[in-house]
C-alpha cells in the first residue's frame, strides 16, 4: 500500500521533524557571528536572525538536537564584501 506523504508537508513554517522526533534539526549559522537563521517566523521574503540561546528558547529544544551548516548573515556578509573589496580581492 503507497502511503501518503502530503500531510507531511508543514505549512506553518515550523522546523520539520517528520517521523523522526529525535533527529537533529540543521539550523543554517554565521559562520562569523553565530547568529541563527529562522526562516520559521520571518515573512517569506525577510529572514530573522537570532542569537542560539533565542532560537532554543522559542522553540523549546536543546543544543544536542541541533546541527549547523554555515553561512553569512547580511551584516556579516557585507563586511566581509568591503574588506574584500578594500584589498582588491572583489
Amino acid at each position: 500500500m503507497a502511503r501518503d506523504f502530503s500531510h507531511d508537508v508543514s505549512s506553518d513554517r515550523t522546523p520539520w521533524r517528520g517521523d523522526w522526533t529525535d533527529a537533529p534539526l540543521v539550523l543554517p549559522a554565521c559562520c562569523v557571528c553565530g547568529l541563527i537563521r529562522d526562516d520559521t517566523r520571518s515573512v517569506p521574503s525577510r529572514t530573522t536572525w537570532i542569537t542560539l540561546k533565542e532560537y532554543r528558547h522559542a522553540y523549546h529544544v536543546q543544543s544536542k538536537q541541533l546541527l549547523f551548516t554555515h553561512t553569512f548573515c547580511p551584516d556579516c556578509l557585507a563586511q566581509i564584501r568591503d574588506r574584500l573589496t578594500r584589498s582588491g580581492h572583489l
